[in-house]
């Protein structure tokens, strides 16, 4: 299948905790992803990737230096188009991931270097254990917006 030159993707995200899937629409200030249900009517708050640009390297990066908890979340990449009916897909795919491993790899994002790079991270930018840090992930944000 012919992928559109202008197509956008979305980043889908599996708390590895509770099971939840919904799509990425930002960072939160403790470092988790701040989310949102799979529907048309929320698409205008989907955190959206150009095919052809990569800043999900660059929330990854954030992602894993910020969170407190970076292993509990799963990332998968789907396009953007139709998310309504592919999220119901993903999330039966999802209530078994190694039986359905050969499908889902194709839309795992693979965070290895982001967590090994994380560990590098000096700890007075890593948050603080009451989830606060002093740094402002809005630059971060205003970068991916401007991509």
């Amino acid at each position: 299948m012919e992928q559109k030159k202008n197509q956008k993707d979305v980043l889908i995200v599996r708390d590895e905790k509770t099971g939840e899937i919904s799509v990425i629409a930002g960072l939160k200030k403790d470092g988790t992803p701040k989310t949102t249900a799979a529907s048309g009517a929320n698409q205008k708050d989907f955190l959206l990737f150009d095919k052809n640009s990569n800043p999900l390297d660059s929330f990854l990066d954030n992602f894993f230096r910020q969170c407190k908890e970076p292993k509990r979340f799963g990332f998968y990449r789907v396009a953007a188009e139709n998310i309504e009916h592919v999220i119901d897909v993903l999330k039966d795919l999802l209530k078994n991931p190694e039986k359905n491993r050969d499908l889902l790899e194709p839309h795992h994002v693979d965070t290895s270097k982001c967590e090994q790079q994380a560990q590098a991270v000096p700890e007075d930018i890593k948050p603080t254990p009451d989830g606060s840090n002093d740094n402002d992930l809005n630059p971060f944000w205003q970068a991916v917006e401007e991509h």
